[in-house]
């Protein structure tokens, strides 16, 4: 849900976080789903723009010593995180799409690839050939490129309880 946040203080946070963790943190990012942008009353149009933007902007941050960025959507003049993530050039990001043009999105602009939350397996697997053309046509080595399937677990001490909130989550959150 990447596009739902101002760049800067994503890049600062996961900074921060890269820092404190020694250099062990991934930043996993994705367009979300309609409902987020009207909760957090963050515009649905051009979010693919605004999402791109940050991208550029977060990846920048973590690499430059200060920042001038003029895009459509986010301007800066000047910045400078005030903490350097440890891993360089930055921190791994990864993306978590699932639609075919996502897909090939995150195989030109991420260092890692999950499917999309809650995809199933046939969805998943009819988008890594999608990535491996999309990596190939981009220069990059598919076989460098880490993929992931994420993985949902609900865990209570009432196995009911645990079982119901999968249920909500493939039911209601997926949908």
């Amino acid at each position: 849900m990447l596009p739902i946040h101002h760049p800067l203080t994503v890049a600062n946070q996961w900074a921060t976080l890269d820092f404190v963790s020694g250099g062990r943190a991934i930043l996993a990012v994705g367009l979300g789903r309609a409902h987020h942008y009207r909760d957090f009353q963050v515009p649905v149009a051009q979010r693919v723009r605004r999402f791109r933007e940050e991208v550029e902007l977060i990846k920048a941050l973590w690499t430059e010593d200060k920042v001038t960025y003029r895009g459509q959507i986010f301007q800066v003049e000047n910045v400078k995180l005030a903490t350097r993530p440890v891993r360089k050039p930055h921190p791994p990001l990864w993306m978590g799409v699932g639609h075919p043009d996502a897909v090939r999105r995150a195989a030109a602009l991420a260092d890692g690839w999950m499917g999309s939350g809650g995809s199933s397996i046939a969805e998943f697997k009819a988008s890594v050939p999608i990535l491996k053309q999309a990596l190939e046509a981009a220069g990059r080595d598919p076989t460098k490129f880490p993929v992931s399937k994420r993985v949902f677990m609900a865990v209570d001490e009432r196995p009911a309880v645990a079982r119901r909130e999968l249920e909500r989550w493939f039911t209601e959150v997926r949908n």
